[in-house]
């Protein structure tokens, strides 16, 4: 089935006259390596740098090369450096290295470098060491799914500090409870609440290495909010229309996760539960049939049944991700271009315009920011892609 777009409005396409090597007034980027304490060691000379921000159980994640006869190489590549990221004053991320890959061709040889936010720790840190497991509120003593997800984070760091502290919060109106099998991982326990039905957003933000007591050091927190972002209408991209501000992108859809007719078990303690479903029979008219199990621990028919609607609503139809790349802000551009951080930020929702070189229009529609990646030159100057998706 054809997706169509109600398009209103519109000029004819041309061609952006994108003219400068760069972003006006753009702000260089700094890489910076600390020890473990967050104690400056140095600016590293790195090349193909890159930054990406992502948010609900997504890593950021910072990468780069260096050569081999860098002077820092074998302090970082003994995994006690932490590396700082600054997009002129605006810290955009901290994290200990995760990932290296050495390499040597007789030029002198380099390193490929990823660094990784805190959330990774959370992946390796495990929860409800007992036969018991871990258990948060109860069927009959509700949580809200904002505050299942903070204690979450004090389990974890009461384990082993995390590097990361509470944030800003807002509760979600939404209340449950959680019931994990012994030694859950804590990551995998925190991307369950929020991605169950009316779960909150979640964003591991940067922060300034800062000593909290112990010897333990923050460099994150965890904002936890009913939504992340909002509408920015003014916040428009438009490729080959309107503004023109969109020098390319790409649409990707995903038909393998269409899901149109769920089902979740109940729990194989409970021998009397029942199995609950729901379906869509305007998506099974339109895809075909699509069945599958819906994961779930829950003993409640009634949590259960909502979660399986909440699954059909959202995978009934396919999955479309834009990525795209701004034009570059020079004197034709000024105000055409908005600027993140500024104008709109991860978790908001922007229009986004596409019609072809024909005349043909190819997206129109309301898509929410869930990545931005940042590739990063020699000389420090950037330029950022934006991937959304509808919500």
């Amino acid at each position: 089935m054809s997706q169509t777009w109600d398009l209103t409005l519109l000029d004819d396409f041309a061609p952006d006259p994108i003219g400068g090597s760069g972003w006006l007034g753009a702000r260089l980027w700094h890489f910076i390596v600390t020890d473990l304490d967050g104690v400056q060691v140095g600016e590293i000379a790195a090349r193909q740098r890159k930054v990406r921000h992502a948010f609900n159980a997504r890593a950021k994640t910072a990468s780069c090369s260096l050569r081999l006869d860098d002077p820092l190489v074998d302090f970082i590549l003994d995994g006690r450096a932490l590396l700082k990221a600054y997009e002129g004053d605006t810290l955009r991320f901290v994290g200990p290295l995760a990932t290296y890959e050495e390499t040597s061709d007789g030029t002198g040889g380099s390193v490929a470098l990823t660094f990784a936010d805190p959330w990774t720790i959370l992946i390796a840190r495990l929860l409800g060491k007992t036969t018991t497991g871990y258990a948060d509120g109860s069927a009959g003593s509700l949580k809200d799914k904002t505050l299942l997800v903070t204690n979450l984070l004090a389990a974890a760091n009461a384990e082993g500090y995390t590097g990361i502290e509470i944030g800003d919060t807002v509760d979600t109106g939404s209340t449950s409870f959680v019931a994990f099998p012994p030694y859950k991982i804590a990551a995998d326990a925190i991307a369950e609440v929020v991605n169950a039905l009316d779960g909150p957003d979640i964003e591991v933000v940067p922060h300034e290495p800062t000593d909290v007591g112990g010897g333990d050091i923050q460099i994150a927190t965890l904002d936890v909010k009913s939504a992340i972002g909002g509408s920015r209408p003014n916040a428009a991209w438009e490729y080959g229309t309107g503004k023109r501000n969109v020098a390319s992108y790409s649409r990707r859809g995903d038909l393998t996760l269409l899901l149109n007719r769920g089902f979740a078990l109940p729990p194989s303690s409970d021998a009397a539960g029942v199995v609950v479903t729901d379906d869509d029979a305007t998506s099974i008219a339109d895809y075909g049939l699509r069945e599958g199990l819906v994961s779930t621990d829950v003993d409640v028919a009634q949590l259960r049944q909502a979660l399986v609607d909440e699954h059909v609503r959202i995978r009934k139809n396919p999955r479309v991700i834009v990525t795209f790349q701004p034009v570059k802000v020079d004197s034709t551009t000024l105000g055409r271009v908005p600027e993140y951080g500024v104008d709109f930020a991860l978790g908001d929702t922007v229009p986004f315009r596409a019609v072809s070189e024909a005349g043909v229009v190819r997206v129109n529609a309301f898509l929410r920011v869930y990545a931005v990646d940042w590739t990063i030159d020699d000389n420090g100057a950037s330029l950022p892609s934006f991937t959304l998706t509808p919500e």
